[in-house]
């Protein structure tokens, strides 16, 4: 600790040698408490990242003939971007990619409370059971508790007895993109954010996953790992990514510079799911 006497510390020294004493005391008080007060801070912020980290599922997971990777990367300690996957029974997988308005401890917290609504609608659920009635049924819940943020989020399920996926979106950007025969292309979808309007509507798409394909679902801070200046050549570029790493997502992390110990601008995951063969 570095403590500096300008003039007046001098003056007020030959004056009266306490008084100086004393203010020197009572500054290093206060920088000492502030040091302690940021040091409890920090250790808050890891301590909820560990916990935000455990409740993510296993980075790579194989089901069927499908193979799962994910990443979730904070700016800072704490994110309001999160993901899953979760199986409903031995046929159907579901799984999803959210990002809560926002930065820092309150996003974080929206974060969790929406996997564990993820979770208990999907351990609910039943026969019927959809991407868009479950965004619908989250929304009115999100509404219900008042959460004063919103979050955008990409929920699919891959059925794999029939082959096909079927997803549902809220609001998100970029869209999901989905590669075949090593052409890539954003899946269509609308649908309003969680958490602004009790009368959101939701709706279902289908696509046929016979053949090989990879799938890639990001959050909207891959943008900021892109070079491009405008949205619309950011999307570009991310298509053109996806292209010529074919799909790879040891490939993808490395073209992204995530694979290494980097700082981030903003909170950033990617959920991959493949079948090549």
């Amino acid at each position: 600790m570095q403590l500096l006497l300008n003039n007046d510390y001098i003056w007020l020294f030959m004056q009266s040698p306490q008084q100086p004493i004393q203010a020197c005391a009572s500054l290093a008080h206060t920088e000492l408490s502030e040091s302690a007060t940021l040091h409890r801070v920090l250790a808050d912020q890891r301590l909820g990242q560990q916990l935000q980290a455990s409740l993510l599922p296993a980075a790579e997971l194989s089901w069927q003939a499908y193979d799962f990777h994910s990443l979730v990367r904070p700016a800072l300690y704490l994110s309001g971007d999160t993901l899953d996957y979760l199986a409903l029974d031995q046929d159907r997988h579901f799984f999803y990619l959210a990002d809560v308005a926002g930065h820092g401890t309150a996003s974080a917290l929206g974060s969790v409370l929406l996997q564990g609504l993820m979770r208990q609608a999907i351990a609910n659920g039943q026969n019927h059971l959809t991407p868009a009635s479950i965004l619908q049924a989250i929304n009115q819940q999100w509404l219900t508790i008042g959460i004063e943020k919103h979050a955008t989020l990409i929920l699919g399920c891959i059925d794999q007895r029939s082959q096909q996926l079927t997803w549902s979106m809220a609001g998100h950007l970029p869209a999901p993109v989905f590669m075949q025969q090593g052409q890539a292309r954003f899946l269509s979808g609308k649908g309003q954010p969680i958490g602004l309007f009790a009368n959101a509507q939701y709706s279902d798409n289908s696509l046929d996953l016979s053949q090989p394909f990879s799938l890639h679902l990001f959050s909207d801070g891959v943008f900021e790992l892109l070079n491009a200046q405008r949205l619309q050549a950011k999307e570009q570029q991310l298509l053109e990514l996806v292209e010529q790493t074919s799909g790879q997502w040891s490939e993808l992390l490395s073209q992204l510079r995530l694979d290494r110990s980097e700082v981030i601008d903003d909170d950033v995951a990617l959920l991959t799911i493949s079948r090549m063969l």
